[in-house]
């Protein structure tokens, strides 16, 4: 019965995982396109980080 326990934890906390990293995934990709779609008309989406100051990195 123990064994099965373990799997069982091990299946769950992987799961947990691949859910977090999927929603890092998704809320950064959100994040770069909401801060495309707001600066768009200031600044260009092609440049290094020394031609935006005001950029968070």
């Amino acid at each position: 019965m123990k064994p099965f326990i373990l799997v069982t934890i091990v299946i769950a906390l992987y799961v947990i995982v691949a859910i977090a990293r999927i929603y890092i995934l998704y809320r950064k990709t959100r994040n770069v396109e909401t801060m495309a779609r707001e600066n768009r008309d200031i600044t260009p989406l092609s440049g290094s980080s020394a031609d935006l100051p005001d950029q968070p990195l």
